[in-house]
């Protein structure tokens, strides 16, 4: 029963605040707090509770559907997304327009924010054709395309204002913890003790928020954990020195007693009460929350907080 229902009930009965204040420490955790004191005539869960993470999909669902302007034409398909895997945000997605078979495709880059939808089967963007494909495109070199300031290009062009600025010149700033979905799906994933753990299944992406929501692991073999896949949140993984693999900073047990859902049943995903018991036992900020983030190789010392 929905907790506003349960509402409705209550005051029905006439005398049923005791019932409401249960029910509500019962969803909650009994962490939670309310938007009013006590004595109010209703309480509300914190809107990561309550509102389902309806925009979320997974990388490879997104990779490959065609994307639809705000003129209804079609132009152009998912290529990739590129993730600053340290903040845990969509830098931008790669989007390839013409070409055969991908030949002579040309690859440009938008912003998250100017996707009104990207899940399975429906992508959209706020922005028409033309303006599309006149977008920056992508350089060849990986290297070029995570410099802070190809990305600011790209935010300028659309309009949008980049969570990173400062006041300060960020041409010879990077993202060097930015890498294309595609290159972290398959990435291995082992701890401070140099232990496999497993490997990137999926990388869970919330576009029109910029956000990675999870990195979903499959637990190596060894484990004898196979019919199952482990969300992590993004700041709970980091680069190794090479950054040829991704670390984790938990144990064998603590990964094996945490959050996980059937290999054949994603449906956990869009639960966002179920995210939130995802960064708590992770020991993670919530996605919902703002830290602050920039990219390395700035001297601007002003530090400007995630949308």
């Amino acid at each position: 029963m929905k907790f506003t229902n349960t509402i409705v009930v209550c005051a029905a009965l006439l005398g049923a605040t005791g019932c409401m204040h249960t029910k509500q420490s019962d969803q909650q955790g009994g962490s939670a707090s309310t938007e009013q004191g006590i004595g109010s005539a209703r309480a509300t869960q914190p809107p990561e509770a309550e509102q389902p993470l309806n925009h979320m999909d997974r990388s490879n669902q997104l990779i490959g559907e065609a994307v639809l302007t705000s003129d209804h034409l079609r132009t152009g398909k998912i290529d990739n997304f590129v993730i600053d895997q340290e903040s845990g945000r969509i830098l931008y997605a790669v989007i390839g327009i013409g070409g055969v078979l991908g030949v002579g495709e040309t690859r440009v880059a938008v912003p998250p924010e100017i996707f009104t939808e990207a899940k399975k089967g429906t992508v959209e963007l706020k922005v028409d054709k033309t303006k599309l494909t006149g977008a920056p495109q992508v350089p060849t070199n990986d290297n070029d395309a995570r410099k802070a300031d190809f990305v600011s290009k790209v935010y300028s062009y659309f309009e949008q204002k980049g969570w990173w600025q400062g006041g300060q010149s960020t041409a010879m700033a990077s993202f060097n913890a930015a890498r294309k979905a595609t290159e972290l799906v398959g990435m291995k994933v082992l701890n401070n003790a140099h232990q496999d753990i497993g490997k990137v299944e999926e990388v869970a992406l919330d576009v029109p928020a910029g956000r990675e929501v999870y990195v979903i692991l499959s637990p190596s073999s060894d484990m004898n954990l196979s019919k199952n896949y482990y969300a992590l949140p993004p700041g709970a993984v980091r680069f190794s020195p090479d950054k040829k693999s991704l670390v984790a900073d938990i144990t064998r047990e603590k990964l094996s007693n945490g959050p996980h859902f059937a290999k054949d049943d994603w449906s956990e995903l869009s639960n966002a009460a179920w995210a939130q018991k995802v960064y708590t036992y992770y020991g993670q900020r919530s996605v919902f929350s703002t830290p602050a983030v920039r990219p390395t190789g700035t001297t601007n010392q002003t530090v400007y907080p995630k949308p």
